[in-house]
């Protein structure tokens, strides 16, 4: 397996997971090994075309699972009733626990 084939699974699979720090790092570090890629094959090879919309197409792949992950993530948080009650500021709940000194 090549490293921008490599860099390419791992990237997909860091965002799969949800971990967008890995995929900060990953889309630099695919970015520079498709950029030796290129730089490694003669002027107007026909695969430096191929490898630019391969890594166009992940990294927009990326850009939408990433964008569909937070958005989830936040409609999770937003069904949790505890938290919904303290971030709209209504704070309703009444103590249920009394003490009597």
């Amino acid at each position: 397996m090549d490293s921008l084939t490599l860099i390419e699974t791992r990237l997909r699979r860091a965002a799969e997971s949800r971990e967008y720090a890995a995929v900060d790092r990953l889309t630099l570090e695919y970015g520079g090994t498709a950029r030796e890629a290129i730089a490694a094959l003669p002027a107007g090879a026909p695969e430096i075309a191929g490898i630019a919309r391969r890594v166009l197409d992940t990294l927009e792949w990326a850009r939408l699972v990433v964008l569909t992950g937070r958005a989830s993530t936040a409609q999770e948080l937003r069904r949790i009733p505890f938290l919904t009650e303290y971030l709209s500021g209504q704070g309703s709940r009444q103590p249920s626990v009394r003490l009597q000194v």
